[in-house]
């Protein structure tokens, strides 16, 4: 049994008492027998306007909460996923949105920073929140790394409402998603539960999501509601959530968690009885970016100068249409593994140096097809030439056979 704890706060904007719910949890968690403790996002802290925002942020090594869950996470043995603001490289007006995994040891070891801000306007009957005013959106999906859980793929609040982070995540081996939030009333009540329940079916994975929860300042109110979905999209645990924005006070809730048993066999099982072959004959798959660079770097870079070549004669072919057209070839048609097998990139097994082998040959091919066109076009440019002096000789010869009959 491997239990993850998800934990339910109500973030301020003071570090010490946001601190100090978590420190509540991680004791939970530790008296409960969990792995690993999973906080929402922006557990920090939570300002009332983006200038405050900006204001209490805190590079990791120097802020109080940071070091104060190390310190837990250290002492304890036990591993803490948390949301907090950093600072952008180089500084700026905007800071970062960002999720980072401190293990038993208290070291930070996996940071990802937010895609998707979240930008809405829900008025009269909503909020208007702006997060790009003051938040500088990521540009990466980080990797899945291990754990006591499994392989975890790192997402936030926002990302949630986009399929292809998730997707692109289980593609490089992710077995468990996160997802911590601090969802508004509204569009919680409309869209929390389906879209956790979506990714979780998409992905054939567990989702894992912390949660926000109750009155953080006068203008600002959480939904709640953190929820474990197993890779069949069924809810697995979850905690309590806010009904009524009217009725909810600050400092109105105490912090709390729940247990779940992360039962990777279950993953196994649902992708094995419901396996997702995606029709890449038919629409584009998603490439983890790593993988076209490969690609880029060992069949491109390398044949540059062959390529210029080609282009020289065909005119109607540069670089970038060789790279669209071999990442066409990879997309759509066919491979052949080394047992004359057809498959579909990328392979169930996820062996890439195997399929770039392959889809290398493809490349190469493509290359081929290419110079031979270019021969083509270049022995068909030298009969032109051919043509064009023979009619040459043949307008002097007329010339000749004319100018003797004029004379005569």
């Amino acid at each position: 049994m491997v239990l993850a704890a998800v934990g339910q706060i109500c973030s301020t904007a003071s570090m010490a008492h946001n601190l100090a719910q978590c420190q509540k949890l991680v004791s939970k968690a530790v008296a409960a027998g969990a792995k690993a403790l999973f906080l929402p996002e922006a557990s920090d802290y939570i300002a009332s306007s983006a200038t405050e925002s900006v204001s209490l942020c805190q590079d990791a090594s120097k802020s109080p909460f940071v070091r104060g869950l190390q310190q837990a996470a250290r002492e304890n043995s036990l591993p803490i996923n948390v949301g907090i603001h950093e600072p952008t490289e180089p500084p700026s007006k905007r800071i970062r949105n960002t999720l980072i995994w401190i293990d038993k040891e208290g070291d930070i070891v996996h940071r990802y920073q937010k895609l998707h801000v979240f930008d809405i306007d829900l008025r009269p009957d909503g909020p208007r929140l702006k997060e790009s005013d003051s938040t500088e959106p990521g540009h990466e999906i980080e990797p899945p790394y291990p754990s006591a859980l499994g392989k975890i793929g790192s997402l936030i609040c926002f990302d949630l409402r986009f399929p292809e982070p998730a997707l692109r995540l289980r593609r490089l081996g992710a077995e468990v998603l996160v997802y911590p939030s601090a969802f508004t009333v509204p569009t919680g009540k409309l869209h929390w539960e389906i879209l956790l329940r979506a990714r979780a079916i998409e992905s054939q994975s567990w989702v894992i999501a912390a949660a926000q929860c109750g009155r953080h300042n006068e203008k600002r109110v959480s939904y709640g509601d953190a929820i474990v979905m197993t890779p069949n999209g069924q809810v697995a645990g979850r905690l309590d959530h806010v009904d009524n924005i009217e009725n909810e006070k600050e400092n109105g809730r105490e912090p709390d968690l729940f247990t779940v048993d992360i039962d990777l066999e279950s993953v196994k099982t649902v992708r094995k009885g419901i396996p997702l072959l995606r029709r890449t004959d038919v629409y584009p798959e998603i490439f983890p970016e790593n993988i076209l660079n490969l690609l880029r770097e060992e069949f491109f870079e390398h044949r540059r100068a062959e390529i210029k070549k080609v282009h020289k004669y065909t005119k109607n072919l540069d670089l970038c249409d060789c790279e669209i057209v071999a990442n066409q070839i990879i997309r759509d048609d066919k491979l052949v593994d080394e047992k004359g097998r057809d498959m579909v990139w990328p392979t169930k097994s996820l062996d890439w140096e195997r399929d770039i082998v392959v889809a290398g040959a493809k490349v190469e091919t493509a290359i081929e097809l290419a110079e031979d066109l270019a021969r083509k076009a270049e022995r068909g440019r030298r009969k032109a030439e051919n043509a064009g002096r023979e009619a040459e000789e043949a307008v002097k010869e007329m010339r000749q056979i004319l100018q003797k009959d004029f004379t005569a």
